[in-house]
């Protein structure tokens, strides 16, 4: 009851997790966000299998879009350089190589990560978490359908979380659920104890007979854990609870 009461009492300061499940990594299979005003987080592992995270959603003319993309404070992360694209009608077209297909009708903005030298620290008392935020914007779309698609250019291994939105609300199904969103948070920022996902990250352009590689017996990569109770100090701080 206590988390409750933090939860009422607090001011908008929460992102609405959501479950990637064991897919959501092709535009085929894209996570549907019904509502990109809703702030939301998505947190993906990402296996040589599985390296991309993809959302689809629907903006209307001139709504703003709202995005971070960060990853847990860990030793063997700290290198770890994802991008995310935005592709919709109305943006510009792409002009430069990515790994996958863009819609008919759609542009594209990339946002590299690769020079980013000293990402922004975020510590989360709530949780005892802390996260590196590479990439925050805020878009002005031109309405329609379109995808967020995350992925490692160097196509290795890792993890990372995507938060979408910046309006928070929340039901009694939320609050009686923030305790298990609270531990799945800490897990997946290892604070509670975990398999070792330091021998998980993984050249995946290696041949499957190399060392190193994701050839061999598969390890099991949980993929999206989606939580994430996100807080402000104030509008440009990091979404909160990573």
């Amino acid at each position: 009851m206590v988390t409750a009461l933090v939860l009422l009492t607090a001011p908008a300061w929460a992102h609405k997790p959501t479950e990637t499940g064991e897919g959501h990594s092709t535009q085929g299979d894209a996570l549907r966000l019904e509502d990109v005003d809703q702030s939301t987080v998505t947190y993906h592992e990402a296996a040589c299998t599985a390296p991309q995270l993809w959302l689809t959603f629907h903006a209307e003319e001139n709504q703003q879009l709202f995005l971070q993309l960060g990853t847990p404070q860990l030793d063997y992360l700290e290198r770890y350089r994802p991008s995310v694209a935005v592709l919709a009608p109305g943006l510009p077209a792409l002009q430069q190589e990515v790994p996958f297909q863009v819609p008919k009708g759609m542009g594209v903005l990339v946002f590299s990560t690769e020079a980013v030298g000293a990402p922004r620290r975020f510590h989360e008392p709530f949780t005892q978490t802390d996260s590196w935020i590479l990439v925050e914007q805020r878009l002005t779309m031109s309405g329609g359908d379109g995808f967020i698609v995350a992925w490692d250019p160097e196509n290795r291994s890792g993890k990372f979380w995507m938060a979408v939105g910046e309006l928070e609300s929340f039901g009694f199904r939320d609050l009686v659920n923030a305790p298990t969103w609270i531990r799945d948070a800490r897990r997946f920022h290892e604070v509670l104890p975990s398999t070792d996902l330091l021998s998980r990250q993984q050249d995946c352009a290696l041949p499957a007979s190399t060392a190193g590689g994701c050839g061999g017996t598969p390890v099991p990569l949980p993929l999206g854990l989606g939580l994430l109770l996100l807080s402000r100090a104030q509008r440009r701080r990091p979404a909160s609870l990573m």
